[in-house]
């Protein structure tokens, strides 16, 4: 696959995982039930058409916890669909020769082909 290509199919691939996941952008919080252990959940900002906020996801345990559900919030679809346009947008251009993943300093043009690289592997 060239690097145009990389970047279009990855684009393609988060638009979609963007589109179908809960709207965002999503906040988290640390849970009111006590019962359950120490956890965040992860969940829309915006209401539903019964007024209320749609979880997206809950992390349990403890360790890295609350960065993690605080990184996953700012993962959010609002942020994806951004990406896939910048990598949209990327793979429209001029690509001439393929990055050299040891050159420094990195271009943005290498980083998004990296993003698209790791979007693609599953």
């Amino acid at each position: 696959m060239t690097p145009a290509e990389t970047l279009a199919a990855a684009a393609e691939k988060l638009r979609v995982i963007a589109e179908d996941a809960t709207v965002g952008p999503w906040k988290h919080r640390e849970s009111d039930s006590k019962r359950l252990g120490h956890h965040r959940i992860v969940y829309s900002a915006n209401k539903n058409e019964r007024g209320e906020h749609e979880q997206v996801t809950t992390l349990y345990g403890f360790g890295n916890i609350d960065p993690d559900a605080a990184y996953i919030a700012a993962m959010n679809p609002v942020v994806g669909l951004a990406l896939a346009d910048a990598l949209a947008a990327a793979a429209l251009q001029t690509w001439g020769n393929p990055p050299m993943p040891s050159r420094e300093p990195l271009t943005p043009r290498d980083h998004l082909l990296a993003i698209a690289t790791e979007i693609l592997n599953e």
